[in-house]
């Protein structure tokens, strides 16, 4: 579930060289995404505590992939939020949310 989800995830799609390389991707404001191998480590940690009825933080949710990979993994059931300390970020973050995963 956890490769699947980070597949699918809007990061995947949009940066698809970086599924390869295991690096991370810059996002602007001197700012990167994290390697996704290093996602999916982390979230096959968090795997039994997202679930339905739960809350999760992302601190630092920059572009809002992890925290949409949290939410996926809670199955629309739970709540995920996502803080950053650039604005720029956080609206790039509510913008890709919207555009690839209008459901959450």
């Amino acid at each position: 579930m956890v490769q699947t989800d980070l597949l699918e995830s809007s990061k995947a799609k949009t940066t698809k060289n970086i599924i390869n390389n295991f690096s991370p991707a810059p996002v602007g404001y001197n700012c990167s995404i994290g390697a996704p191998h290093m996602h999916a480590m982390i979230l096959e940690l968090l795997k039994n505590h997202l679930k339905a009825k739960t809350r999760a933080l992302d601190v630092g949710s920059g572009s809002g992939c992890f925290t949409t990979l949290m939410a996926k993994m809670m199955e629309g059931k739970g709540f995920v939020y996502g803080i950053d300390h650039l604005k720029e970020l956080t609206e790039l973050s509510e913008k890709n949310i919207k555009k690839s995963n209008a459901d959450l």
